[in-house]
């Protein structure tokens, strides 16, 4: 409830998770979550909004079934980059630092780059055509024969995107690794 911050209902989606920023596409009348852990796969899943709220006098949330709202639901996950919605694509990166596009309607990967080791924070920004995309782990920012742990340089780029693909247009290397998210101005 917008006036009082009470909540008018809840879908539980797993027993464990880190949850990241929900998307809802007023058009659709959906709602997109996406949830996982580092170590444990998550899902990204579509819900019709449901129209219920408590009974008067009744404490909320009212508890919706998933199966009773559910439109779709991939095996993408992250648990800590959050979506971002442009028209009817959600772009988002995964764990492993891969930009995949989301098609809103159906759940199906429109296409994914691959662009760095690892993700943990930072989200895309959708501005002028463009997504501006920070990576934690740049691919290039290990240093020659270091072992598997993460590096000490986070990557950016800028990333034009369209049905096919998402096409390179720009990466540079950054000193430290990057947790932060762009703003546009």
């Amino acid at each position: 409830n917008a006036r009082t911050g009470e909540p008018l209902w809840r879908v539980p989606l797993a027993k464990a998770g880190i949850s990241v920023t929900v998307l809802v596409h007023p058009q659709r009348q959906t709602v997109v979550a996406i949830y996982g852990t580092p170590y444990e796969p998550g899902e990204m899943v579509a819900m019709r909004i449901p129209d219920v709220e408590p009974a008067p006098g009744q404490p909320g949330p009212v508890v919706v079934e998933r199966q009773s709202v559910e439109v779709w639901a991939n095996d993408l996950s992250t648990s800590a980059s959050s979506p971002i919605l442009v028209g009817d694509t959600i772009y988002v990166v995964k764990e492993k630092g891969e930009l995949v596009a989301v098609d809103v309607a159906s759940g199906r990967i429109l296409w994914g780059v691959p662009l760095g080791i690892e993700q943990r924070n930072s989200s895309p920004l959708f501005a002028d055509g463009r997504i501006y995309v920070p990576i934690l782990d740049n691919p290039t920012g290990k240093d020659q024969g270091a072992s598997t742990e993460a590096g000490t340089r986070g990557g950016f780029y800028i990333i034009e995107p369209s049905a096919q693909e998402g096409k390179i247009l720009s990466h540079l290397e950054l000193e430290g690794r990057c947790f932060g998210t762009p703003v546009a101005y």
